[in-house]
């Protein structure tokens, strides 16, 4: 397990503990995701205060790295640690939470997880399961509708729109390689140079 920097600012109530302390990349990248979307304060806010309290201390290298790539648009951890993936793996960033209008039903907006617009002109939407956002406004307000039948019924509605949808589960995680070749077969390119990038800010090389 990687080490992150144990520091104290006003973007964290408490010193980050021993579990914390050894956690992995996206370990941190969701924590600095919580804590921009906590405190309602941007990605340079939280790199400068970084900087200026905690530069030249242990781990203050890959606490700016994990700051770096931080985005309070990402709403929970779950779709933290797939960026975390997409970043570490040089996948291309997507936009967070793009918002769609229902083709059929205008009323309605969906929110998408991760959105890629590739240089081909393809447009992927990311959708992460598991998360209980399905539900449909009626006059009263929004109902529950069955989970199951919504999901299909959201992702078919998507499809319209002309765009890839990709779903993704969390077990998915535990077996990179094949979340890999999902990504490529969709058609999102991996570029060497981005994972290079990462790399040389986590490792320091």
């Amino acid at each position: 397990m990687l080490r992150l920097l144990n520091f104290r600012c006003s973007f964290c109530s408490n010193p980050l503990d021993e579990t914390q302390l050894r956690a992995p990349f996206s370990y941190g990248l969701a924590i600095a995701d919580s804590a921009l979307r906590v405190k309602d304060v941007s990605r340079g806010d939280l790199c400068e205060r970084l900087r200026a309290d905690c530069e030249g201390r242990r781990g203050y290298r890959r606490a700016q790295a994990i700051a770096s790539y931080a985005d309070g648009l990402s709403e929970n951890g779950g779709e933290s640690r797939f960026r975390a993936f997409f970043i570490a793996y040089g996948f291309p960033v997507p936009e967070l939470q793009v918002e769609f209008r229902d083709p059929l039903d205008p009323s309605q907006v969906f929110r998408v997880d991760y959105f890629w617009r590739l240089e081909d002109g393809t447009c992927v939407i990311g959708e992460l399961d598991g998360k209980g956002k399905y539900a449909l406004r009626s006059g009263e307000g929004r109902e529950s509708v069955d989970p199951f039948v919504a999901e299909r019924q959201r992702e078919s509605h998507l499809t319209m729109l002309g765009h890839k949808v990709l779903r993704f589960t969390f077990n998915e995680l535990k077996d990179p390689g094949k979340l890999v070749e999902k990504m490529r077969l969709v058609g999102i390119p991996r570029q060497a140079k981005l994972a290079e990038e990462w790399r040389r800010q986590w490792y320091g090389r």
